[in-house]
């Protein structure tokens, strides 16, 4: 598992005479999300600006970084391939109306299941979303949002295509 560091202004560190600095990211490896960042603050310390797990950092992201990214050895890595879609699950407040605020025939979305915590109900909702599409435009309450980057949308028993669905 992999994790992205990124720098304020003053925040430069030199490892292995590698100098790590605002115009660029550090990559760190680690067994899980939680060891990688474990790593970063080993190497790092508490100064650093942002650290991405791998599965939510953006390379849309290095133009702001014109380095590039570099291992913790300084060796040069290549910037992961950016993928199209957002697959969200998040909870929202509307159990009797979860439907999205705007709707789009070509982004998919499920009500996976309803709950209760304490008063409060709530529905599970996955949906497919293009990359720069924000989910509250959708779904204005969501909450716990989690995500994965994929290359396409994917249907399943469990997901099937919705009958409103265009390619």
């Amino acid at each position: 598992m992999k994790t992205y560091v990124t720098f304020g202004f003053d925040h430069t560190h030199e490892i292995n005479g590698f100098t790590f600095d605002k115009d660029c990211v550090a990559m760190v490896e680690g067994t899980d999300a939680s060891d990688a960042r474990d790593n970063a603050f080993k190497a790092f310390g508490p100064k650093f600006c942002m650290e991405h797990p791998e599965e939510f950092f953006d390379p849309k992201s290095m133009k702001y970084f014109p380095r590039g990214i570099f291992s913790l050895a300084g060796e040069k890595q290549e910037v992961p391939e950016v993928k199209p879609w957002k697959r969200f699950r998040f909870y929202t407040k509307s159990v009797d109306e979860y439907r999205p605020l705007s709707f789009n025939p070509k982004f998919p979305w499920w009500c996976s299941g309803t709950g209760s915590s304490g008063d409060d109900e709530y529905a599970v909702i996955v949906a497919y979303l293009p990359r720069d599409e924000p989910i509250y435009k959708y779904w204005n309450d969501a909450y716990e949002v989690d995500f994965t980057w994929e290359d396409e949308i994917t249907f399943s028993d469990r997901f099937p295509k919705p009958d409103y669905f265009e390619e």
